[in-house]
C-alpha cells in the first residue's frame, strides 16, 4: 500500500487528543482519540489482508509475526520500565492490582481485568498505571479471528467483503448503543461493542481495494466529505461530554469522520494537506509509543504526589511522554520491525524474555499482596493490612440494573429470618456485613439491599441505567416484608448532592451528576432530599424503625495515600479538619432531625473535635478515601441500638 502522510497525521490527532485529555487539558471528548485509533488500525490491517490475498501471498503465520513486531516490543519496554515506579509509589493494594495487570497484559485480557475491577472514570483512574492497555487487548482480540473470517470470504464469495462488513458495522453499532446504554462499562472495555469501529475502518479499507464507482466523486466533492469528516473528529472531541454513552451512536462523530478521511482526504484538499504537515506526520510516527508512554507517566506523577498536579507539571510530563516516545520509536520500533535488522529467531527469544520478566514480576507482586511487610516499617505495614472491604461485596452488591432481586437478596450471616435490612448504595455493604456481625450473636440475620451509585430516587430521576426502578421496587418489598423490623438506611448523600471531592480536595466542590432532571442544582438538591424524607415516611407508615447513617466522612486521598505519606502516632493517623467534613456535610445534618428517624452519627466514631482519622488503633477505618472498611463500620454500628 502507498504511504498515506495524512494517516500518521491522524493518528497524532488521535494520541494528541488522548494526552490532552488524560493531562487534564479542556478537552471533553479526548478519549474519543482511541475510537479514532480503531477505526485507522481496521483499516490499514484490513487494505495489507486485501493486498496479501490479492498477490497469492497472504500468510497467517507472517500477519501474526508483524503484529507481535508491531506491538510486543514497545510494550514490554514500557512495562518494564514501569516496575521500579510502581514499586517506590504504589500502596500495598494499588502495587498487588499493578501485578495483576501485568499477568493480564501477557494474554492480552486487561480490558476484562479493567471492566471488572474499575471504571474508566473512576476518581482512581488516572493513577492506574496500565489503563490504556485495554485498548491494545481490544485490538488484538480482534485480531485473532479477523484475518480468518476475511480469508474465508475470500475463498468463498471475496465480492461479497465490502458489503458484509458494512452490513456488520451497521449491526455493531446499533448493538453498540443499546450496550453502550445497559451496560455501559461493559460496552466501554469489551470487543463486542467495540468491534463495529473497527469494522468501519475494514469496510472503507474494502470499497477502496474493490475500486468501488462512488469513491472517484469529483475532487469538490471528495474535498467536501473530508471537510466533513474532519468537522465531525473536532466537533466530537470538542464538544462530547465524558458521561455520553459511548461507543454507541454517541461515537458515529469520530468513527465516520475518521473512516471519510481515509476514503476521501486526497492531495489537492486543505484537509489532506493539513494532515500532511511535517510536525504532525512526525508524532503520528511516534503516536504508538507515545500511547503507551503517556498514560503510566501521568499515573507515577500522581501518585508521587498528594495535591493533583499542576498543569505546568503536567505540561513537562507531557513533553517527557514525547520525547520517551520519539527514543522508544528509534532504537526500540524500528529495529524491531525490519527482519533484517532483528531476525524471526533474535527477536522472539528477545521477545520471549521480555513476557516471561512481565508475567513472572505480576505474579509476585499479586501473589505477595504488593509486600507491605518488605516496604514498610511493621506498624504501617499493619494498618495497609486493614485495609479491607466486606468479603460479602462482590457477591451482595452491584449496579442497579444487575442488582439482586429484593427477594434474592443476600441474607447473612445465619440461616434466619431477617429482622433488620440495610439499604442503600455502595456506603450500605460494609455496614451491612458488620451489622449482620452483631445480629448473629442474637441468632438473627440481615438483608442486604444496595445498588452501587444509585441515590434514593424515589419522585426524581437517576443518571444511574435502572436506579428508579431497583428503588421502587426494594423500598414496596420492604413495606411488605412483615418480619423486617428495622431498616437502615446508608447513602453517600454528599457525592449525590455535590460531587467527588477527591479531585477536589482541600476545595469543596459544588457538582450533581447523579441527579438527572430539569432545574438547578438547588432544585435538585430539594428533590434529593424530598426522596429520602419519602423512603424513610413509608418505611415508618410500614411499621419499621428507620435508622438514618449520617455522612461518612470523605478523606479527599485513599487511605493509602494517607497511610503512604502521613505519620501514624500511636496507632492513629489524621486526615480532614472536621471542619471540612461539616461543611460539606451542612446540608444533610441540617436537615436530618426533620425526619423523625434515629440518627447513626458516623462522624462521631471517626473524629474528634479538630480532626477525621483514616486510622485508630492501627487500624485502617476505610478502604478506599470514602467508603468505610469492615473494621471502620465496625466501629460505627459497635453501639447502635438493635431494639
Amino acid at each position: 500500500m502507498k504511504y498515506r502522510p495524512e494517516i500518521d497525521g491522524l493518528r497524532a490527532v488521535a494520541v494528541g487528543a488522548v494526552i490532552a485529555d488524560h493531562a487534564g487539558a479542556p478537552l471533553p471528548g479526548g478519549f474519543l482519540g482511541v475510537d479514532v485509533f480503531f477505526v485507522i488500525s481496521g483499516y490499514l490491517i484490513t487494505s495489507i489482508l486485501l493486498r496479501e490475498m490479492t498477490e497469492g501471498r497472504f500468510s497467517l503465520a507472517r500477519f501474526y509475526e508483524r503484529r507481535a513486531r508491531r506491538i510486543l516490543p514497545a510494550l514490554l519496554v514500557v512495562v518494564l520500565a514501569c516496575l521500579p515506579f510502581a514499586w517506590v509509589l504504589m500502596t500495598p493494594d494499588q502495587l498487588a492490582a499493578f501485578g495483576l495487570s501485568l499477568a493480564a497484559l501477557t494474554v492480552f485480557a486487561t480490558n476484562f481485568l479493567f471492566w471488572r475491577e474499575s471504571g474508566y472514570f473512576s476518581p482512581d483512574a488516572d493513577q492506574i498505571a496500565l489503563l490504556h492497555t485495554w485498548s491494545l487487548a481490544v485490538e488484538e482480540q480482534f485480531y485473532l479471528l479477523f484475518p480468518l473470517i476475511i480469508l474465508g470470504f475470500w475463498r468463498w464469495r471475496r465480492h461479497w467483503i465490502p458489503v458484509v462488513l458494512t452490513l456488520f458495522c451497521i449491526l455493531g453499532l446499533v448493538a453498540a448503543e443499546m450496550w453502550a446504554r445497559s451496560t455501559p462499562d461493559a460496552a466501554f472495555y469489551l470487543l463486542h461493542a467495540r468491534a463495529w469501529e473497527l469494522v468501519a475502518g475494514a469496510a472503507a479499507a474494502a470499497w477502496t481495494h474493490r475500486g468501488a464507482s462512488w469513491l472517484s466523486a469529483p475532487e469538490r466533492v471528495a474535498h467536501g466529505l473530508a471537510a466533513l469528516g474532519a468537522v465531525g473528529i473536532v466537533a466530537s472531541l470538542a464538544l462530547m461530554s465524558p458521561q455520553a454513552a459511548v461507543p454507541g451512536v454517541a461515537a458515529l462523530g469520530v468513527v465516520g469522520g475518521t473512516a471519510l478521511l481515509l476514503l476521501f482526504a486526497r492531495p489537492g484538499g486543505s484537509v489532506h494537506w493539513l494532515l500532511s504537515w511535517s510536525p504532525l506526520v512526525g508524532i503520528g510516527l511516534i503516536s504508538y509509543s507515545a500511547y503507551l508512554w503517556h498514560q503510566p507517566v501521568f499515573a507515577f506523577t500522581r501518585l508521587a504526589l498528594f495535591e493533583p498536579p499542576s498543569p505546568g507539571l503536567m505540561a513537562v510530563a507531557t513533553a517527557l511522554t514525547f520525547l520517551l516516545a520519539w527514543a522508544t520509536w528509534r532504537w526500540v520500533e524500528q529495529p524491531f520491525r525490519d527482519p533484517m535488522t532483528m531476525s524471526l529467531r533474535r527477536g522472539a527469544e528477545r521477545l520471549g524474555a521480555g513476557a516471561g520478566a512481565v508475567l513472572i514480576s505480576g505474579g509476585l507482586l499479586f501473589v505477595g499482596g504488593g509486600f507491605a511487610d518488605l516496604r514498610y516499617a511493621p506498624g504501617r505495614a499493619a494498618a495497609f493490612a486493614s485495609v479491607q472491604h466486606s468479603p460479602m461485596r462482590d457477591a451482595c452488591h452491584d449496579q442497579p440494573d444487575l442488582a439482586l432481586a429484593p427477594e434474592q437478596a443476600c441474607r447473612y450471616l445465619i440461616n434466619a429470618p431477617p429482622t433488620w435490612a440495610v439499604y442503600g448504595d455502595s456506603h450500605g455493604v460494609e455496614i451491612a456485613y458488620a451489622l449482620a456481625e452483631r445480629l448473629k450473636r442474637r441468632g438473627e440475620s440481615l438483608v442486604h439491599l444496595t445498588a452501587s451509585s444509585c441515590p434514593p430516587a424515589i419522585g426524581f430521576p437517576s443518571t444511574m441505567e435502572g436506579c428508579e426502578t431497583w428503588n421502587e421496587q426494594s423500598l414496596r418489598w420492604l413495606e411488605q416484608a412483615e418480619r423486617i423490623r428495622a431498616v437502615m438506611l446508608v447513602w453517600r448523600h454528599n457525592g449525590y448532592l455535590f460531587g467527588e471531592n477527591a479531585d477536589f480536595y482541600p476545595e469543596l466542590p459544588n457538582e450533581t451528576h447523579r441527579l438527572g432532571g430539569e432545574g438547578s442544582l438547588e432544585e435538585k438538591r430539594d428533590a434529593y432530599w424530598r426522596g429520602v424524607a419519602q423512603i424513610a415516611a413509608r418505611l415508618q407508615a410500614a411499621g419499621k424503625r428507620v435508622v438514618l447513617a449520617a455522612p461518612t466522612p470523605e478523606i479527599g486521598r485513599g487511605v493509602g495515600e494517607w497511610l503512604k505519606r502521613g505519620e501514624l502516632e500511636q496507632g492513629r493517623l489524621a486526615t480532614i479538619d472536621r471542619d471540612y467534613y461539616e461543611a460539606r456535610s451542612r446540608f444533610v445534618r441540617d436537615r436530618m432531625g426533620g425526619l423523625g428517624v434515629d440518627i447513626m452519627d458516623v462522624a462521631q466514631h471517626l473524629c474528634d473535635g479538630e480532626r477525621c482519622y483514616g486510622v485508630l488503633d492501627g487500624q485502617a477505618l476505610y478502604f478506599d478515601h470514602n467508603h468505610l472498611s469492615v473494621l471502620g463500620a465496625r466501629r460505627v454500628v459497635a453501639d447502635l441500638p438493635l431494639d
